[in-house]
C-alpha cells in the first residue's frame, strides 16, 4: 500500500511537471490540446512501437511517454535533428526557458538533442523514449527510420514535418507495410491544408481498395502487400475550433476488416 502511494506520489509529479511544459510550450508546435490527447488514446490503446517525425520540443513525445510508462509497455523513437532550434528565434527562446523552468543545466552549445535527452531525464521517462539526432526528409531517409527502430511492425506513426501531398504520399507508401493490424498515422496540420485535406479524401478509398503510391509525386499507384485487402482504413479529421499554429491533424485508423 505504501509502495502504490508513493508511486502514485511519483505519477503526480511527473503530471504536475507536463502540464507545466505544455501550457508554457505547447502553443510554439500547436501542440497543447493535442498532447493530452494522444495521452489518452495511448492509454486506451497501449502501442507498443510508437515512432515520432518531428520532436519539435518534446512536449507530445513527454506525454505519450508518461502513458506508455503508466500501462506498463511500449517504446517511442522519435526523430529530429534539430535544425528547427536554429532558424526560429521563438524556439531558441523556448529551448532557454524549458531550461530555467525545470532548472535544467545551463548549455551553452545548446542542441535538441540534449534539452530533450535532459528534460526525458528530469522527468524520468528515459527508459521508453529513444531519440534519434536525425534529418528526416521524404526520399531515402525514411527508410534510414524504418531500419532505425528496433520492432517488426509499427502501432502508430505520428508525422510532425511537413504535410503536403506529396510527403503525404512518401509516409503512406513508405509506413503502411510496416504497420501493425491494430494501428493509427497521425499527420499533423494536414486537416486544415487546402491541398492535403481533399488529397487525404482521395488517397484513404485507394488504400482500402489495397493500393499504395510508388512514386513520390504520388501518381503512381500499383498493389500493396496481400494483407492490406485484409483491413479498413478510416480518416478522421481532428479539427481544433480556435485559431491557431498547425490546428489539426490527419488521424487514418487502421483495423481488420
Amino acid at each position: 500500500m505504501i509502495s502504490s502511494l508513493a508511486a502514485d506520489e511519483t505519477n503526480f509529479l511527473r503530471l504536475e511537471k507536463l502540464l507545466r511544459l505544455r501550457s508554457y510550450f505547447g502553443d510554439i508546435y500547436g501542440s497543447t490540446d493535442l498532447c493530452v490527447l494522444l495521452y489518452v488514446l495511448a492509454k486506451r490503446e497501449r502501442p507498443k512501437c510508437v515512432v515520432e517525425l518531428g520532436t519539435g520540443l518534446g512536449v507530445c513525445t513527454a506525454w505519450l511517454s508518461l502513458a506508455l510508462l503508466e500501462v506498463g509497455e511500449g517504446h517511442i523513437w522519435t526523430f529530429d535533428d534539430g535544425s528547427h532550434l536554429l532558424k526560429k528565434e521563438i524556439v531558441r527562446n523556448a529551448a532557454t526557458s524549458v531550461r530555467k523552468l525545470f532548472n535544467l543545466p545551463p548549455n551553452p552549445d545548446e542542441n535538441l538533442k540534449a534539452l530533450f535527452l535532459d528534460l526525458i531525464r528530469e522527468l524520468d521517462l528515459e527508459g521508453n523514449v529513444t531519440f534519434v539526432d536525425q534529418h528526416i526528409d521524404y526520399d531515402e531517409r525514411l527508410r534510414i527510420v524504418i531500419d532505425r527502430i528496433d520492432a517488426k511492425e509499427i502501432n502508430w506513426l505520428f508525422s510532425d514535418i511537413s504535410h503536403g501531398p506529396k510527403e503525404i504520399s512518401t509516409i503512406i507508401g513508405t509506413f503502411v507495410p510496416k504497420m501493425s493490424e491494430y494501428g493509427s498515422i497521425f499527420i499533423d496540420s494536414a486537416s486544415n491544408n487546402i491541398y492535403s485535406a481533399p488529397y487525404l479524401e482521395r488517397v484513404v478509398p485507394l488504400l482500402n481498395a489495397g493500393l499504395l503510391p510508388q512514386s513520390p509525386d504520388f501518381k503512381v499507384w500499383a498493389d500493396g502487400p496481400q494483407n492490406m485487402t485484409s483491413r479498413v482504413f478510416e480518416l478522421i479529421h481532428l479539427r481544433e475550433a480556435r485559431d491557431g499554429p498547425q490546428n489539426s491533424t490527419a488521424w487514418i485508423r487502421i483495423h481488420p476488416k
